[in-house]
């Protein structure tokens, strides 16, 4: 803009320049004190011809106009930065001593700069129906309106919540992280967090790198670590901690997967389960309802179709599960053990643990010398069980005779001879 300097050498005396248009008249008068330009109204400066250079006072914007010589113009003025139509400006001192920069966008102040009474800076912002948006084509397509809409997020990181449109009460923070989000209650902190081409789902926390990554409708989930829980997409309820942990899983509920590699290539998910240790539970398609919880405890095997109500405690215990009702307990304890309704307590990978069952047959052995410090009680029975080579050894006591008898295998029971 051309700035115009009008120097007057007046001491004691003005100068009064009047114009007649039409039926008013408007006056410029410069003395000591300052300039006083025509004033007018806008419709009233419009109807002039002016020359380039000439400049009045808008009775109505209280701004200083002045024409180019194709438009008129606002006079630069000390307090503001504007565009040529005066809707985007910048601006100190809207008020007396506010101390405050302004930042108004197509007619409307959207962003502050001040400190609060407590000598606090601090960055406010209005009229964005509460959201807060940061970052290359943040936010881009979010449609906020007065029925809670789009309203409330927060998007920071480039193409974070690209896709949004009417996604509420959420936080993403990291390089497309939500990028086509439009559920409600989600924080998402990483790069590529949430970023599936379509996701609906709510109240998710996802922290990580890739982290929940393929999520569409899965709602409620916890994920934390690098990739944890990144091919869900309709998982929920579900709490993933660890690197990797439940990578794989397209589905499942209800589970807490902790551990780095944790049930990382399990495909259709988890349900009901809790799995803690690294690589613990990590193959199989289907898991439900186990407990498995130590190093590579449960390990199984990538072709292991369903398995479930399994308790697995102990470094490397059920290594080879491919079964179901199991309960394996100590180091290594099951290890080789692929059947079900198995019970192995042991402090290695024998295949003759200390303490062996099998639940289905009400069957226990004791792999040692078994201790009884007081006394040891026998169901009477009236009629024998099975004796053959196998039950050789085998106890009960007769309630018909009050014998107690011994299976010798071919020989049959015999009564075992007392005082």
């Amino acid at each position: 803009m051309k700035t115009w300097i009008l120097f007057l050498s007046i001491l004691s005396t003005s100068i009064c320049i009047s114009q007649t248009v039409g039926p008013s008249v408007y006056e410029s008068e410069a003395n000591p004190d300052g300039i006083v330009f025509p004033r007018m109204t806008t419709s009233e400066r419009d109807a002039l011809q002016p020359n380039e250079g000439q400049c009045i006072y808008n009775t109505i914007t209280k701004e200083l106009n002045c024409f180019e010589g194709t438009q008129w113009v606002t006079a630069n003025i000390q307090n503001e930065l504007f565009d040529s139509d005066s809707d985007t400006k910048i601006s100190v001192e809207r008020f007396y001593d506010e101390d405050k920069i302004r930042f108004d966008l197509m007619g409307s102040q959207v962003l502050s700069l001040e400190k609060n009474i407590y000598n606090v800076f601090r960055i406010d912002y209005n009229d964005q129906f509460e959201n807060l948006v940061i970052g290359k084509n943040s936010g881009i397509n979010l449609r906020p309106n007065n029925f809670g809409n789009g309203t409330k997020n927060t998007l920071i990181g480039a193409y974070a919540g690209n896709g949004m449109t009417t996604g509420q009460f959420n936080t993403l923070v990291g390089n497309s992280s939500g990028i086509n989000l439009n559920g409600s209650g989600n924080t998402f902190l990483g790069i590529f967090t949430g970023d599936s081409f379509l996701n609906t789902g709510i109240n998710n926390t996802f922290l990580g790198m890739f982290t929940g990554s393929s999520n569409q409708t899965g709602s409620y989930n916890t994920f934390v670590g690098v990739r944890a829980g990144q091919m869900n997409i309709t998982g929920e309820r579900n709490v993933f901690i660890g690197g990797n942990s439940s990578y794989a899983q397209t589905s499942g509920s209800q589970s807490v997967i902790i551990g780095d590699g944790s049930s990382s290539n399990v495909t259709n998910g988890n349900f009901g389960s809790v799995i803690i240790g690294y690589a613990a539970g990590q193959n199989g398609q289907t898991l439900a309802r186990n407990v498995i919880i130590g190093k590579q405890a449960g390990l199984a095997f990538s072709s292991t179709n369903f398995i479930e109500g399994n308790v697995i405690l102990g470094n490397q215990a059920g290594f080879s599960l491919n079964g179901s009702n199991n309960i394996f307990i100590g180091n290594q304890a099951g290890y080789s053990e692929s059947g079900s309704n198995k019970l192995y307590i042991e402090g290695s990978n024998s295949n003759s643990p200390l303490i062996y069952g099998e639940f289905d047959n009400d069957l226990v052995k004791v792999n040692g010398t078994l201790h009884i410090s007081e006394t040891a009680k026998l169901t009477p029975l009236s009629s024998p069980p099975t004796c053959t080579s196998a039950e050789e050894g085998l106890l009960y006591f007769n309630v018909n005779n009050r014998t107690l008898q011994v299976c010798k295998g071919s020989l049959g029971w015999k009564e075992v001879l007392t005082n």
